[in-house]
């Protein structure tokens, strides 16, 4: 049973990644994993082109794609490591886990696709992934995150973050952009779109969480506070 009240705000690291087929459309033809591909969705009664079933449903394999965002937010701090370089980008990701080991890992959905998801391209990219990534081995109780649609699945069937946002807050950060989208503003070089998709997944994730657990949102800092935080004695 998961019990909102006792992981303080500060203490969860939220995290979101955003991932891409790993060749365009136009280069599927010579893509080196074609024929798996094309089996894949033989196999799923594909009814659409292999092209468009590729760009549309790579995203969620590990194996037919790559991660090119991770959004992470820990207190009022969002940031993201965004780029083409997934091995930099996984690199730098590891190493920013170790930075804030004491913290507990939160997300949406996060120990199905996320986690899981950031280990095996890991491995692909042969970098052993951070303690906190291994829970594919651990019972569910032993697993240590905050995984907001495993705690709104207690009380009804699970579902997606864009209707739990309309749901609990009236308002959603799928509105102008969702995440089939995702791979077409990457091969066309947007990646200021997809930093700002991914970084809302973060922002409205957290305000669902603050709903479910009954946690009143933070005031934000007043210049005067900013700045007195700031000051020093000498």
């Amino acid at each position: 049973m998961y019990i909102l009240a006792i992981i303080t705000m500060q203490k969860i690291l939220r995290i979101d990644i955003e991932t891409a087929p790993e060749v365009s459309g136009s280069e599927f033809n010579t893509y080196p994993k074609k024929r798996l591909w094309e089996n894949k969705m033989i196999e799923k009664g594909i009814s659409t082109t292999f092209e468009r079933s590729y760009m549309e449903k790579a995203s969620i394999y590990p194996e037919f794609s790559k991660i090119i965002c991770i959004s992470y937010k820990r207190g009022r701090e969002i940031k993201s490591i965004i780029g083409n370089d997934e091995k930099l980008i996984l690199a730098e990701f590891n190493e920013m886990l170790e930075f804030y080991d004491d913290a507990v890992l939160g997300g949406f959905n996060i120990n199905e696709f996320d986690i899981p998801f950031l280990r095996k391209r890991m491995i692909i990219n042969g970098i052993k992934p951070h303690k906190k990534l291994c829970i594919g081995s651990k019972k569910p109780w032993e697993i240590d995150t905050v995984d907001v649609f495993k705690i709104r699945k207690q009380t009804s069937f699970g579902c997606s973050l864009d209707l739990l946002s309309m749901t609990l807050l009236g308002e959603s950060p799928k509105l102008e952009m969702s995440w089939s989208n995702v791979a077409y503003c990457y091969y066309a070089d947007n990646l200021s779109m997809i930093e700002e998709y991914c970084e809302g997944d973060v922002e409205f994730t957290e305000r669902c969480y603050n709903r479910l657990a009954f946690i009143k949102p933070e005031v934000p800092e007043t210049e005067e506070e900013k700045k007195a935080a700031c000051w020093l004695p000498f």
